[in-house]
């Protein structure tokens, strides 16, 4: 009989197969010349027909200036990209330890509040930024 894999097991393994396809994609778009790059990567649809932002609007910027070491930009840009490393990190990092270890080293549980702060981090940040936007033409996204 096989053994059933716990949650924070299929989330491991999950987010393992999230980075590969992740730094496939990455290598893959790389290669593509700048034109091909500019319109698979386009502006965010909702956005060029509403003037809107959409909850997701930043998020790309936000992952480019964390690599680049400008948190304070990448927080602006999406908070979500922080709060995802901060929770992601320590996460895959103890479960690798844990399946190293086979279970001396105990991996971080999986909570169902981390993905209810997400929601209302994504939530707050939507609000936040449409609203500086179209009352105060404050634009965050345009730093």
């Amino acid at each position: 009989m096989k053994r059933k894999l716990s949650t924070e097991q299929t989330l491991y393994f999950i987010g393992l197969a999230a980075i590969v396809i992740g730094a496939a994609g990455f290598f893959f778009i790389s290669l593509l010349p700048e034109s091909l790059r500019r319109f698979l990567v386009g502006p965010c649809p909702l956005l060029t027909l509403t003037r809107f932002y959409c909850p997701g609007c930043g998020g790309s910027r936000a992952v480019y200036y964390l690599l680049h070491g400008k948190l304070l930009k990448s927080l602006i840009c999406h908070p979500i990209v922080l709060y995802g490393l901060a929770v992601v990190l320590p996460f895959m990092v103890t479960q690798t330890l844990a399946l190293l270890t086979k279970g001396r080293i105990r991996g971080m549980r999986f909570r169902p509040w981390y993905l209810y702060a997400a929601a209302v981090i994504i939530i707050a940040n939507f609000v936040l930024k449409n609203v500086l936007k179209l009352i105060f033409h404050i634009d965050l996204l345009a730093i």
